[in-house]
């Protein structure tokens, strides 16, 4: 009785936070099943199980873990009734250009899409502070999703593969992590820059205001000149916001 209740205790311990891909099949075979979701759900106009999606040489409990993991990352969308699941319009867009040999605009559709996870942002937000080791990188999604480091390793760093894919990361030949195809206007804003775009509320500042903005920006050759102009009307809606406020 005893030995029951430690174990149960254990299990409680060791549940992770976030949902995690399988690392038992290849990397090519998650794709299959993003593939197989919108195809036999005839493009979200079905709801799908994972009974429903057959891909070659996976088994359906496996197929199961995978769909748990792609509704976690808001790929595709949990349905009760019928019990079930059904792809989001980022993944038909993501799986349609794909089929058309469209790759990058898919990676495009996808790079959004994975910015928002947390895993995503997580790893974003490190390497805008320096180039991180894949295992340092590792390392810190894992603590993140509280996975065990025994068992989840090959599950935490196929959340890099993801990444990976889509170019948001990329590795060079010391197995650095970088950042690679994230335009300026993609990148999360850290909880510093939100206090700092913060207006000024009235009751602070009566007669003159002195405001320090200071913005994290990244310019490179590959910069875009729409991502420039984008910062531009975001430092001056702030500014407006602020004269507003004090007006």
């Amino acid at each position: 009785m005893v030995n029951e209740k430690e174990n149960k205790n254990k299990r409680m311990i060791t549940k992770r936070k976030h949902p995690l891909p399988g690392a038992d099949m290849r990397f090519e075979n998650e794709i299959a099943i993003l593939k197989a979701s919108v195809e036999f759900s005839n493009k979200g106009e079905k709801v799908i199980t994972y009974k429903d999606v057959k891909v070659p040489g996976v088994q359906p409990t496996r197929i199961s873990n995978m769909l748990k993991f792609f509704e976690s990352i808001k790929l595709l969308t949990k349905v009760n009734k019928p019990s079930g699941y059904k792809p989001s319009k980022e993944l038909i867009d993501f799986i349609n250009n794909l089929n058309w040999n469209k790759e990058e605009e898919a990676k495009e559709i996808l790079r959004q899409r994975l910015l928002e996870t947390w895993f995503g942002d997580l790893a974003v937000r490190l390497l805008r502070v320096k180039d991180i080791s894949i295992d340092d990188l590792t390392a810190e999604l894992g603590k993140e999703s509280m996975a065990d480091p025994n068992k989840d390793k090959k599950k935490v760093t196929r959340l890099i593969n993801w990444l990976k894919y889509a170019d948001i990361l990329e590795i060079d030949e010391n197995n650095k992590v970088k950042i690679k195809k994230v335009e300026i206007s993609q990148l999360p804003t850290t909880e510093v820059e939100k206090q700092q775009i913060r207006p000024v509320r009235k009751e602070e500042s009566k007669t003159a205001i002195n405001i320090n903005l200071s913005f994290l920006i990244e310019v490179n050759s590959q910069t875009k000149e729409e991502d420039v102009v984008k910062i531009i009307k975001t430092i001056k809606n702030a500014i407006q916001e602020i004269e507003t406020d004090e007006n």
